[in-house]
């Protein structure tokens, strides 16, 4: 006899403590959805994860994704730092992004300079931009401008706005065409943008500098501004002009050397 009642409390025992261990199990503290999400067909009803009107959840089938894109049911599913479940998708959070190879997330770079393993952290803040020597710059061809990234254009070529003339220090878009703003000039190699210098005895590195107030006749000369040989300043017009007073000398001389031809011309004849 008491072996029968023996045998009936084991198999009590046996069949009563897993239930009471998994009804213990069963109830999941929560604040909200996302806490239940491990469990089937859970929600968090007054901090507790419901499933299907009780509080006896059972566990999710354990999937381990290690690849963005790959598809997902619930956060832990993404086994990727930074990484969450979202539209039946792993993606990287909120400032991360994908890496190439889509097997990590990598923090968004703060900016241009800022510290980067890979391109895609500098191109996802700042288009055109990449990761050099582990500091997001400007990609070839571009220049920096205001925190991004814009298109070298060069003077006379076509612009669509400031910024990609502004790689030329002194220059704007000016219907169109990146320009010097006023009070400069175009270097001779159309480079760059020189001051537009007051006058005579100015110093300059360009004879554009020169003409722009002087005219053609003049010239940068040992770093200054001068008019060419046989001109001089007008005063009323900062303007080089043919010096007058040389051309009239010039002109004597000429007649004079006539003269003398035919003089020579007329004696060489009388003789012969």
């Amino acid at each position: 006899m008491n072996a029968i009642k023996s045998l009936l409390v084991l198999v009590f025992v046996m069949i009563t403590i897993p239930n009471f261990i998994h009804c213990f199990y069963s109830i999941v503290p929560c604040y909200d959805d996302e806490e239940c999400e491990h469990l089937e067909n859970a929600t968090c009803i007054d901090y507790i994860c419901n499933c299907n009107g009780t509080n006896l959840c059972t566990e999710k089938s354990i999937t381990v994704v290690t690849r963005i894109g790959a598809n997902c049911s619930r956060n832990s599913d993404c086994n990727i730092e930074f990484s969450r479940c979202g539209n039946n998708v792993c993606a990287c959070k909120e400032l991360y992004v994908a890496s190439p190879d889509q097997k990590r997330c990598l923090e968004v770079s703060s900016g241009l300079g800022a510290s980067c393993e890979d391109s895609v952290q500098c191109y996802d803040r700042v288009p055109h931009s990449g990761c050099q020597n582990n500091k997001c710059v400007c990609q070839q061809q571009m220049h920096k401008y205001q925190g991004l990234c814009y298109r070298n254009v060069e003077l006379g070529q076509n612009c669509g706005s400031d910024a990609e003339c502004s790689a030329t220090h002194f220059s704007k878009c000016i219907n169109s065409t990146c320009s010097c703003i006023d009070g400069f000039v175009a270097s001779t190699r159309g480079s760059r943008c020189l001051p537009v210098v007051d006058g005579e005895h100015a110093p300059c590195v360009d004879n554009v500098q020169c003409t722009a107030t002087m005219g053609e006749s003049s010239e940068c000369a040992d770093a200054f501004c001068q008019c060419k040989d046989l001109y001089q300043v007008k005063n009323s017009t900062k303007k080089c002009v043919r010096d007058m007073g040389e051309a009239s000398r010039n002109q004597s001389t000429s007649i004079l050397m006539k003269i003398g031809l035919c003089l020579f011309t007329i004696f060489f004849l009388w003789n012969h």
